[in-house]
């Protein structure tokens, strides 16, 4: 008889067949999917958003401007580019943080 394996992630039940949990893990490859599920905003809407943050990004170290700093996280969260865990830009808000 096969037991039942808990999920590394959430702590769910999953029978022992289970490719994904439902919390979004993936068993084969130990990782959560979770943010793939994440709303993705209108074309239009994310462009305009992106370009807006990397303009942002771009003139940052010529003339900061911290106090705009949530606006900007704001507009990248709602980019696709944020499903890329390893984009700098990730590190670039933790470090002004």
């Amino acid at each position: 008889m096969s037991l039942l394996m808990s999920c590394p992630h959430c702590g769910l039940i999953n029978p022992p067949t289970a490719r994904r949990c439902d919390c979004g893990y993936e068993f084969s490859t130990q990782t959560s999917n979770e943010l793939r599920t994440a709303h993705v905003p209108d074309s239009e809407d994310e462009s305009g958003n992106r370009n807006t943050v990397d303009s942002y990004l771009d003139h940052y170290l010529d003339s900061p401007q911290p106090e705009r700093a949530h606006e900007m996280l704001r507009a990248f969260l709602k980019s696709p580019v944020t499903l890329d865990q390893n984009n700098v830009t990730w590190y670039f808000f933790a470090r002004i943080a």
